[in-house]
């Protein structure tokens, strides 16, 4: 996976932003940027090899704050598969913080929001199969983490999207 699309949907979110105490990082992607960063999820509170248990694609944060206030995970090659998405989701689940560099930004439960994205392949892993899986997972783990998926069979749907959800919960949140 190349992440040029997910460093492109970064770009565009930050240019969204209005509140200066917000930033948006990401993890890939050709652009050269002083937002890309590698984005660690740790289990407990030191940044330690034996913590990290992840890493996300793209982190919105409270920069004064020091809080996570979205993280989103992008599977954008057509790759999104049961697996995949399940994995993604344990990750958002038993982290307890996230690191970018030696800054750590902390999860507020019940206020991070947490996105499991992408595309998929239409000849296995349908829609309704990944939605299915997504509901039943979601029926207990919402009550901690405030998990969403967006699939889509295209990139400018999946695009489109994430804007909207971004703008719904991150723009509205900041004002």
């Amino acid at each position: 996976m190349s992440g040029t699309f997910t460093a492109e949907l970064s770009v565009k979110l930050n240019k969204r932003l209005e509140n200066n105490n917000i930033r948006i990082f990401h993890d890939h992607g050709d652009i050269k940027s002083d937002f890309k960063k590698a984005i660690k999820l740790i289990i407990g509170e030191d940044l330690k090899f034996k913590n990290k248990i992840s890493e996300a694609d793209i982190i919105i944060v409270n920069e004064s704050e020091k809080k996570v206030i979205m993280l989103i995970e992008i599977e954008e090659e057509g790759t999104l598969s049961p697996k995949k998405m399940m994995g993604d989701i344990c990750s958002f689940i038993i982290m307890d913080n996230v690191y970018i560099k030696k800054d750590k930004y902390s999860i507020i439960l019940d206020k991070t929001k947490f996105l499991v994205s992408g595309l998929y392949n239409e000849k296995g892993n349908s829609k309704e199969k990944l939605e299915t899986i997504m509901k039943i997972l979601m029926s207990e783990i919402n009550r901690k983490r405030l998990i969403k998926l967006i699939i889509e069979k295209d990139k400018e749907t999946l695009e489109r999207k994430i804007i909207e959800y971004f703008d719904k919960n991150v723009l509205h949140h900041s004002a």
